[in-house]
């Protein structure tokens, strides 16, 4: 496991080191089919778009694809972008967890704009041009380990300019590690891995990318900062920062920058609204100093939890999906030489909770019996390392979808 967490660490430096060696790339302006690195995702975006470390929901699918099994909820959301000059953005991504070590990604991509009047070498009109291009994007990652995640995509890409027009695939490959540190998670991408493609006689790049990311959360109160490190092979060298503050599960504040030796400032601000842990509304506004601002909104519904019973699988017509919800909140803390967990309380039901530790993919009951009050107190273990707790809701011997898991390193 050293060895892997060095070997990420060196690609990272390599890169690092490689971009800010390039004042100008060699390929400036040459690059084609813009849309392959466009996200859709108002959330990232909030952040400046600083995610490859991070990498923990359906997007992961357009920063990082080792990120899908890091989901915590399968999803389907939708988005739509006010670009500038009347360019508008339009996306559909799903993400499922196929069992408990494979996620998938899938996701389509459409931008469109008006009309354009087309004109001759005298200036008479000729007819209206079209102007678009698409994206389809498919994911699928495996864990390796509680550590190690690895990921590849796919994408096949359709491209149109008046009379010219283009398509292709290229691919993506990606690799996060997490928890080696408390609240530490670190991956690296390449991206948009294919041929030149030709909208006539002339051929041209597509938009390769490497991009570096770190994130680190922030358990109390619940913060995540995220740093990103991003070049293609037609732009200059892009360091990405972003900070997202939850706020009661409910509702979430975000803001981003994406610094770059042209433009130092280009600043991004998002917010959420989260409901019952299924339904999230997102907003973000971002700014470009030359050409304005653009406006993302998205809605995601996230329809499972990760775990041994899916919200799905439950009968909504009985009271069981009133009941079998899993707690949230989870918190574990060390009070001198003890355990502490806690959760919020979920009215008429008894607990089950669970731990393993981070040598070992074995979860183990914690209680004996079934725990009617929501907290739990234990004798702090003795072997080093990070420990790793979820609970669930017991009603009529029928266990709920598990709560987020929480860790804590115990020394």
């Amino acid at each position: 496991m050293l060895k892997i967490t060095i070997y990420i660490i060196s690609l990272f430096i390599i890169v690092n080191q490689n971009v800010w060696a390039q004042e100008t790339s060699s390929y400036s302006g040459t690059a084609s089919v813009i849309l392959l690195r466009f996200s859709p995702s108002p959330r990232v975006s909030g952040m400046g778009n600083a995610f490859t470390g991070l990498a923990d929901d359906e997007y992961s699918l357009y920063y990082n694809p080792a990120g899908l099994s890091n989901m915590t909820s399968d999803a389907v959301s939708l988005n739509h972008t006010a670009w500038f000059e009347d360019i508008r953005i339009d996306n559909i991504t799903f993400g499922y967890n196929l069992l408990k070590s494979f996620g998938i990604g899938a996701g389509i991509t459409y931008m469109w704009m008006p009309r354009l009047e087309g004109m001759d070498n005298n200036g008479q009109p000729t007819g209206k041009l079209d102007v678009s291009s698409s994206v389809a994007n498919l994911g699928l990652s495996y864990k390796v380990n509680s550590y190690l995640n690895i990921g590849l995509g796919i994408k096949y890409f359709q491209d149109k300019l008046a009379t010219y027009a283009a398509s292709g695939t290229s691919f993506d490959l990606g690799i996060l590690v997490k928890n080696i540190v408390p609240g530490f998670s670190t991956g690296l991408s390449v991206q948009n891995l294919g041929d030149k493609v030709s909208y006539d006689r002339e051929k041209q790049n597509i938009p390769l990318t490497i991009r570096g990311g770190i994130s680190y959360k922030i358990y109390s109160p619940n913060i995540l900062l995220s740093l990103d490190v991003s070049k293609s092979i037609d732009t200059d060298f892009a360091l990405l920062f972003g900070v997202e503050y939850l706020i009661a599960d409910n509702f979430s504040l975000r803001m981003g920058n994406r610094f770059t030796q042209i433009e130092l400032f280009t600043p991004s601000f998002g917010i959420g609204f989260h409901f019952n842990q299924q339904y999230h509304l997102f907003y973000t506004f971002s700014n470009y100093a030359d050409l304005g601002g653009t406006h993302r909104i998205g809605f995601s519904y996230r329809f499972g939890t990760v775990g041994k019973v899916r919200l799905s699988q439950l009968s909504y017509g009985s009271s069981q999906i009133v009941n079998n919800i899993p707690p949230e909140n989870l918190e574990v803390k060390i009070d001198n030489e003890e355990l502490v967990l806690s959760w919020n309380r979920v009215t008429g039901v008894q607990y089950n909770a669970y731990a393993k530790h981070s040598s070992t993919n074995k979860w183990i009951k914690l209680n004996k019996t079934p725990l009617y009050n929501n907290t739990l107190t234990y004798k702090k273990p003795v072997t080093p390392g990070n420990y790793f707790f979820r609970v669930c809701s017991l009603y009529k011997d029928k266990e709920s979808s598990f709560s987020k898991e929480v860790f804590i390193y115990v020394k």
